[in-house]
Order: structure tokens, then C-alpha cells, then sequence
């Protein structure tokens, strides 16, 4: 391995965009090895770099209309540096076409539409996962020696390759227990466990009201189950509160049902229900309504984004979709050898296309739950390969590959209740992946899923994190092991 042969200094600058808005952004200067200039005092901190791929583990990086080399994951004596890309520069170039002229992790950015930082200096005041100063968002992120009075340029030329191998050996990552907060205690499902809680119902069909009031007694508890709006009720459940709306005006009902019967449509009623986890098992009238939920997302572009049917968080240019690229780079460029990927919860590939052109040796295949979006995939990537089946399933038919190198879950669990997500991350662990890369949910909150059960676009905010290597049995009460659809405490 040779020393990196370019130096760089990176500040900070006042930037005024095409629209005359001033804003903060970078400028890297490229600077001499044999000299400072005056201002390199000033810089928010320099770093050293490679013109060409001649050392394991290198990736592009463009910039400014420069293109050098840098690590692609964790190295000892780096650091590593994340690109802000304004969200300008993205639209402009996806209105002019030319996002599909170059290669995704290629697309070169004009020198004033970018912003770099030092990753330790990223806090909560500078979100990852969204826009921030109205539209700068994460682009990429590399690794990089910084040059400072210990680490300078001239000592990195002073070593032979056989020093400078060892000086840049890969990095091992920490790994990080965390403990359950004081108040709070850990979150688990025991086969046992019957939880308790409210479901409001909107009556607007005559018949679907008749049924009702058929099926509840005197004790406004339901003698016999009854679904309405894909709601169910079932035989114990209480009514707890009942008024019909007329032109802005409740007119609410005691709780007798002779006075319930006498409420005229539309009818609000509110019941407390009971739900045994060990037998949850959703009915034809829950899974429909779960495949037309997910399946709006697609058709209706519920995010508005720039290509995507599903919207923002699957846009090849938002965010979220570009830590995801950053995540399979450092994974790639950790583990060399990874040739098989399974992606659960594929979608239309919005991101995930232009990332295997960049990697044709993988053997890729993607599972969703909607028909529709597959049927899309197959007639656009004919070469691929997908499976349609619904994650949560443990009695599928769906027959998915055993012993990819590695599972891809990207905002999966987070989009399905409790139990929904401990059976899709039962069977996805069931393949025997060496490796997993998916969520960890840190501020999420598992408390109050069951009000939950039968909505399926509901998200909990998430961090994609490293993968685990060989992935460990399903485990759902503690943090340290593979993760569910939120946070592990409850209170």
C-alpha cells in the first residue's frame, strides 16, 4: 500500500446560490506538498487523499468537478468525512437528465453545492436522515487521514508500503451494549400476553349499523364478532363511547342500547378491546386491507420524490436512500467477498438499481409484499430476481434463499406493528445470512403498537447501523441483538 500523494484544505464560505440566496458551504482547496499557503491556519481541517486507486479498500469521490480516491470504510489514523449535497444542485440536475448520465455514486457536484464535515462534529443539530438549513442533505461519506501537526503529509511520504499497511490497517468497530433506562423495563411478548386496547369505528353503511346493534348486548358488550372498515371486534369487546355527527354537532348516546339504536348515521363509536398475541393470526379483511395500504404507497407517490413510486424515502437522491448507499459501501469495502444479497422490502429498486450497476459481480434478489411493484420490476430488470411474499408470514409458501452473505432490511420493521415485525425478522434470521444490515430504532417507542394493529403506514424513526456478522437467533430483549420495529423498553 503507498501513502496518499494529495493534500487538501477544506473551509468554510459564505456561498451565494443561483437564486441569490447566500448560505454556508466548502471550499477544498487542492494545496502544494511542498507548501501552505497563508490561509491554512484558517482551515477547518485539511486531509490527505489518493489520485489513483493504488492501494486495497479505495473508492471514487468527486467533488468540485475533482475526482480522488478515499477509504471507503473505517481505518486506523482516519477519520471520516460526510458530503452535504444542496438539494439545488440535485433538482437542477434531475430536471436537466443528467442524473442517469453518470453513475449514481459518480455524479460530480459543482464546487459551491456541496458541504463537508468532520463526522464527530455531527450532532443532533445536523440530522442525517433529513434536510437541514432548508435543503443541504446527506450525500456520501469517506475515510481520510487529517493532517494536523502529529500527521503531516511529509511523515505520510516518509513511509514504505509495508508501514503504511500497517499504519492503515482496517479498523476494528466498537460495538456498543446499551442498558435499560431507570423507569423503564424490557419489552417482551410472552406467549401468554392478552393486551388491552381502544378502537373508534366510523359507521356509515346501514347494514354494517344494523350488525352492530344485532351483535351487542345489553351490557353494550359484543355478543359475537363483527368487522367494520376492516376493523374487528370481537365477542367481550366494551363499548365505551357512542355519538353520532351531524354538520359539526355530537350528539352522544348513554350507554344503553336501546338509546345506541336510536343514533342516526354517520355513528363514532369507541371500544375497548382485548388481543392474545400467542393467536395472532390477521384474517383475509386485515391482510387485504395491509396490501392496499402498502400498495397506495406505490401507485399514488404518497412522498412526492423526484423517481420514485414510493416516494421520498426510496428517491435515489434523498437522504435516507444515500446513507443506505454509504452503509452497502462500508459494508462492501469491509467485506470483499459478499456476492449474494437479499434485499427485504425491495420496492421498485429506486436506489438500489444504480448501486448494483456499480457492483455487477452480485447476485441480487428482492422480496416485497406488493404485487404490483414486482410486476413493475420484472418487466424493467428481466435479468433479476423477486420474490412476492409477505415477510410476517411464518407459514408462507414462498421459498427465500438460505445463506445469502448478506439481508438488506431498509425501513421494513419499522413499518409493521409488533408482532408483524417479530415474525418478518423470525423468518428473514431463519435463511441463515452471515450478515445483516438493517435499523436500529434508539428513540423509538414500542408502547402503544396495539392502537396500531390495523394501520400499516405508520413509521418509527430509525439509524442504519452496521451489520452484525452471523446473525443471532431472533431475539427481541435486548438492544445489543437483532432489532425489532422500535426501541426495546416500555414503561
Amino acid at each position: 500500500m503507498l501513502a496518499p500523494d494529495l493534500q487538501f484544505m477544506v473551509h468554510t464560505a459564505e456561498i451565494v446560490d443561483e437564486e441569490g440566496i447566500p448560505h454556508r458551504g466548502s471550499r477544498v482547496t487542492l494545496v502544494d506538498r511542498g507548501a501552505e499557503p497563508p490561509e491554512w491556519r484558517l482551515r477547518d481541517f485539511a486531509f490527505a487523499a489518493y489520485s489513483c486507486s493504488n492501494a486495497p479498500g479505495l473508492r471514487p469521490v468527486h467533488f468540485g468537478g475533482r475526482s480522488i480516491w478515499a477509504f471507503a470504510s473505517a481505518r486506523e489514523h482516519c477519520e471520516e468525512i460526510v458530503v452535504f449535497r444542496s438539494g439545488t444542485d440535485t433538482r437542477a440536475k434531475w430536471e436537466q437528465g443528467e442524473m442517469h448520465d453518470v453513475s449514481f455514486t459518480s455524479a460530480k457536484i459543482r464546487a459551491d453545492m456541496f458541504f463537508m464535515m468532520r463526522m464527530r462534529q455531527i450532532g443532533t443539530e445536523t440530522p442525517l436522515m433529513t434536510t437541514f438549513n432548508g435543503e443541504w442533505g446527506f450525500w456520501e461519506s469517506f475515510y481520510v487521514p487529517l493532517l494536523d501537526e502529529q500527521q503531516t503529509m511529509q511523515s505520510l511520504l516518509l513511509m514504505d508500503p509495508g508501514m503504511c499497511e500497517d499504519h492503515f490497517e482496517q479498523k476494528r468497530l466498537p460495538v456498543t451494549c446499551h442498558k435499560c433506562p431507570e423507569g423503564n423495563s424490557v419489552l417482551t411478548i410472552p406467549d401468554d400476553l392478552v393486551v388491552r386496547f381502544e378502537v373508534k369505528i366510523a359507521c356509515k353503511d346501514m347494514k354494517q349499523w344494523t350488525e352492530l346493534c344485532t351483535k351487542i348486548g345489553d351490557d353494550m358488550r359484543m355478543e359475537d364478532a363483527c368487522v367494520i372498515d376492516h376493523k374487528h371486534l370481537n365477542r367481550g369487546d366494551e363499548c365505551l363511547e357512542a355519538y353520532q355527527e351531524t354538520q359539526g354537532v355530537h350528539v352522544h348516546a348513554r350507554l344503553v342500547k336501546r338509546d345506541l339504536e336510536q343514533l342516526e348515521l354517520p355513528v363514532i363509536a369507541k371500544f375497548k378491546c382485548e388481543l392474545n398475541v400467542k393467536k395472532w393470526n390477521p384474517d383475509m379483511i386485515s391482510l387485504r386491507y395491509k396490501y392496499e395500504a402498502m400498495t397506495s404507497v406505490y401507485t399514488m407517490n404518497l412522498g412526492g420524490g423526484l423517481s420514485s413510486m414510493s416516494g421520498r424515502k426510496a428517491d435515489p437522491w434523498y437522504p435516507v436512500a444515500r446513507l443506505a448507499v454509504a452503509a452497502l459501501t462500508k459494508v462492501f469495502a469491509r467485506f470483499p467477498d459478499i456476492r449474494t444479497v437479499l434485499d427485504a422490502g425491495c420496492g421498485e429498486l429506486a436506489w438500489m438499481q444504480y448501486f448494483l450497476e456499480e457492483h455487477p459481480l452480485v447476485t441480487y434478489v428482492g422480496v416485497d409484499l406488493v404485487p404490483y411493484v414486482l410486476a413493475t420490476n420484472f418487466r424493467r430488470f428481466p435479468r433479476m430476481q423477486f420474490i412476492q411474499t409477505d415477510l410476517s408470514n411464518l407459514t408462507g409458501i414462498e421459498v427465500m434463499p438460505m445463506g445469502c452473505d448478506l439481508v438488506l432490511a431498509k425501513d421494513v420493521f419499522n413499518h409493521m406493528v409488533l408482532p408483524d415485525a417479530v415474525n418478518a425478522l423470525k423468518r428473514v434470521l431463519a435463511t441463515r445470512p452471515r450478515f445483516l444490515l438493517t435499523h436500529l430504532h434508539e428513540s423509538a417507542d414500542n408502547t402503544g403498537w396495539e392502537n396500531r394493529i390495523d394501520k400499516h403506514l405508520i413509521t418509527r424513526s430509525t439509524t442504519t447501523t452496521e451489520p452484525r456478522s452471523r446473525c443471532p437467533t431472533p431475539s427481541w430483549r435486548s438492544r445489543g441483538s437483532a432489532t425489532t420495529s422500535a426501541g426495546c423498553c416500555t414503561r
